[in-house]
């Protein structure tokens, strides 16, 4: 029987980095199926993970958490039915609502098994997710098994203390763990399996529980891509990087990754509000990047990236 294990988190949580550890760590078994849906993604993360080997299946050009759900769940039966895969890991769009993809699993006719259901959350943005995304950052955590905080490197015991209370005053069912980058995940979430499993009578487990709520996508997000045809040097980039927290000149940005031509080779620039990286990348890729974000001003967006 195929186990299917979701992976949850708003925008720039660490989903991506949290699955790339947990399948350096072995922890889905030797050929697990990854299935990546971010909203105006342009298939970047799967570059990501080539690294690790898993086998990637695509979808961006809508949400699955959204209009598209019925499309998602025929195509994840096929996919069960004619791989056979032990093991498949689902990463939604960060915009989406982990309660509408639950309930979308109930309507597959195949058996399953319940795996991870986690939801990562960024812990130096919590406030800022709380404030501005509320919908979509607690209908994450309220719907998972666990929630992982991520981002914790510069944070105090207190303040990870405080983030627990702040979310298990709204959720109480919730576990909530602290992993730091260097830390085995896999004993813990082996422990937190075992304890979701005993307070699940034993002929109920396979399944998961029907939430009990409306579809609908409702999202207020909008999504702008470009393809440059140039190359940045450092200092482009960081100016790129100030750029985007410029709410007035380019909209309210919560997201914004691609893959750009460098000086010195191809760089993946990842952006969450007031923050920005650069990774070097080893493999040449197409030249790509996509914002998500709100009132975005697209011919301000196309002037800074010509």
């Amino acid at each position: 029987m195929v186990k299917i294990s979701i992976i949850s988190g708003f925008l720039g949580a660490g989903k991506t980095t949290f699955i790339k550890k947990l399948l350096k760590e072995g922890y889905f078994g030797t050929m697990p199926i990854l299935i990546e849906n971010d909203y105006g993604s342009l298939g970047i993360d799967s570059v990501v993970m080539e690294e690790t080997g898993v086998r990637v299946e695509e979808m961006t050009s809508g949400c699955i958490c959204c209009s598209l759900i019925g499309n998602f769940v025929l195509a994840l039966e096929k996919l069960i039915k004619t791989q056979n895969p032990e093991h498949i890991i689902i990463e939604p769009s960060g915009v989406g609502k982990l309660s509408e993809i639950l309930e979308g699993l109930n309507d597959l006719t195949v058996e399953f098994e319940k795996g991870l259901v986690l939801t990562i959350v960024d812990a130096k943005r919590f406030d800022y997710n709380d404030q501005y995304v509320s919908e979509y950052f607690w209908d994450q955590i309220s719907h998972a098994d666990g929630v992982v905080l991520s981002k914790t490197q510069k944070l105090s015991g207190k303040q990870i203390s405080d983030l627990c209370d702040k979310i298990h005053a709204k959720v109480h069912k919730v576990e909530v763990i602290c992993l730091p980058l260097e830390a085995a995940y896999h004993p813990v979430l082996d422990e937190l399996q075992e304890h979701k499993q005993k307070s699940i009578p034993k002929h109920m487990r396979p399944t998961f529980t029907r939430v009990k709520k409306a579809r609908g996508n409702g999202t207020v997000f909008e999504s702008w891509s470009v393809e440059p045809d140039r190359d940045f040097n450092d200092r482009q980039l960081q100016e790129i990087i100030d750029a985007l927290s410029d709410k007035k000149t380019y909209g309210a940005i919560v997201r914004a990754k691609g893959i750009l031509n460098h000086e010195g080779g191809q760089i993946l620039l990842d952006y969450v509000p007031d923050e920005g990286s650069i990774q070097q990348l080893s493999k040449i890729e197409e030249s790509r990047f996509f914002v998500i974000g709100m009132n975005l001003n697209r011919p301000e967006l196309e002037k800074l990236f010509k």
